[in-house]
């Protein structure tokens, strides 16, 4: 029964005793020197246990930032392969939309090309046609007077009345 200041109250643990087991200690009764021999040993032994408890905290409290650090290395590194990841997939998304524009302006192109095509196409042997034809005189004869074609056609040929 230790009091306050980490000894044993002995006049307290006589009356404790007396109480108890109705035994009359005295102050020096060689009983009295086993019980402060006890709690030597006692207050060693706690000692040693809180010194392996201090050990085992700061060995706990090092495994806690190995593991931490650890953790956060197994983050960083998985972060990493989905940034890795995600960066494929973009330019992989990029790549296939690269590959719908052109195919689009492919089909645009096409789509415009094909009517030109169809008008040129048209139009072409109508020109060779007109060209064929002849249709104004190189030299006319009007009124008696000859005329040539340059003056004649502005009168007579319809492509030449649209030029004027």
């Amino acid at each position: 029964m230790p009091n306050g200041n980490g000894s044993i109250d002995v006049q307290r643990l006589i009356a404790e005793v007396a109480s108890r087991h109705k035994l009359l200690l005295k102050p020096d009764d060689p009983a009295l020197a086993l019980v402060t021999m006890n709690q030597l040993i006692l207050d060693a032994s706690l000692e040693a246990v809180h010194e392996q408890i201090r050990v085992t905290v700061t060995e706990f409290h090092a495994s806690i930032l190995k593991v931490e650090k650890r953790a956060g290395t197994m983050l960083a590194q998985t972060v990493k392969e989905a940034a890795v990841q995600m960066q494929a997939g973009l330019q992989s998304d990029i790549h296939v939309a690269g590959l719908k524009a052109r195919e689009i302006v492919h089909l645009l192109n096409e789509a415009h090309r094909r009517p030109a095509l169809i008008r040129w196409s048209a139009t072409g042997p109508l020109c060779a046609k007109i060209d064929e034809t002849p249709s104004c005189p190189a030299f006319t004869v009007e009124g008696g007077e000859g005329i040539l074609h340059e003056r004649a056609s502005k009168r007579f040929c319809p492509i030449w009345r649209g030029a004027e």
